[in-house]
């Protein structure tokens, strides 16, 4: 179903919008806001569930509406699986204002923002998708640069800044805790030395994907500064759970690896150092990661196997 456009707004921008919601009252009120914008025509297509939405995903969208209620799916579950339908569009999320912690969530999970029903007006809502539309067409092109590590496949520094960014931005806002960790494997210089590049690189490859190995959705592991990994943990700022997670990753880095080579298998053990910083108001993404490779030096100089440092803003 698709809004009717006044003659008078025929020369003026036109915006394709896809609106996923459930309640009438809703859907008009998104029209009538949009009607009142002077500058953009919106063509408007819409749907009422996630089951709904193939039917309609052959044409070119600017920005997709999305309530996160809809009567076939409910909370975050709705932008993962919106998410997997409609790829390369702009998602901006509706919550209820007792659910205004999905919003902040669903920014972490990738949708570029979220609005509370019942606090939208038209220069809101049109400059919500304004900025959404802009800021994902700044994310796509930066898609077009490396952005994965040629041995491990996995994000490199470039795709980290580029989330590290996004959060920051998205701060003062959302209020979305993260925290980075900065992962160094302390004997990787002599185990190359002795087994060789080839060697070298498998293990990096099961680092990597032990530390991928049930990865939320929201979190990143990127590999930095060549043969070290930064883990960023969304949603996560006490200092006691941060040491809890990283050294049950660090339990599981540890553990040996079992290299299938032309002789009988042979078990190679790594040691890792750590060092963890929360993020706080300010920061640059540069300050963060250079206090998480600080606490990872403070760790690497204890000398001592597999150990932990959390760097505690004064």
């Amino acid at each position: 179903m698709n809004q009717t456009v006044s003659p008078e707004k025929t020369s003026v921008a036109r915006l394709s919008i896809l609106l996923v919601e459930d309640d009438p009252d809703d859907v008009y009120l998104v029209k009538d806001l949009l009607s009142w914008d002077p500058r953009r025509v919106y063509d408007i297509t819409h749907v009422r569930s996630l089951a709904d939405l193939p039917d309609h995903l052959n044409g070119h969208y600017d920005v997709l509406l999305l309530d996160l209620g809809l009567p076939d799916s409910s909370g975050l579950d709705t932008l993962k699986r919106a998410s997997q339908l409609i790829d390369h569009t702009p998602i901006l999320v509706f919550t209820g204002a007792a659910s205004e912690m999905l919003g902040e969530k669903a920014i972490a999970l990738g949708a570029q923002d979220y609005l509370v029903k019942g606090k939208i007006n038209t220069e809101l809502l049109t400059k919500a998708m304004a900025y959404a539309i802009e800021r994902h067409a700044m994310m796509h092109a930066a898609a077009g640069m490396v952005q994965r590590d040629p041995v491990t496949n996995l994000p490199n520094t470039h795709a980290l800044y580029e989330k590290l960014s996004f959060l920051i931005q998205q701060f003062p806002r959302t209020q979305v805790h993260f925290a980075l960790a900065y992962i160094g494997i302390d004997n990787l210089k002599s185990v190359a030395e002795y087994w060789g590049d080839s060697i070298t690189e498998e293990l990096l490859r099961r680092v990597g994907a032990r530390l991928t190995g049930n990865q939320r959705a929201s979190d990143l592991t990127a590999v930095i500064d060549d043969q070290a990994f930064a883990l960023l943990l969304v949603n996560c700022q006490d200092p006691q759970l941060l040491q809890q997670v990283t050294e049950k990753k660090l339990e599981m880095l540890s553990a040996p690896y079992l290299i299938d080579l032309d002789k009988p298998a042979q078990e190679i053990e790594l040691h890792f150092s750590i060092g963890i910083s929360p993020y706080s108001e300010g920061l640059s993404a540069d300050k963060l990661l250079a206090q998480a490779k600080e606490a990872y030096q403070q760790a690497k100089q204890r000398h001592q196997r597999n150990t932990v440092r959390l760097n505690r803003p004064s």
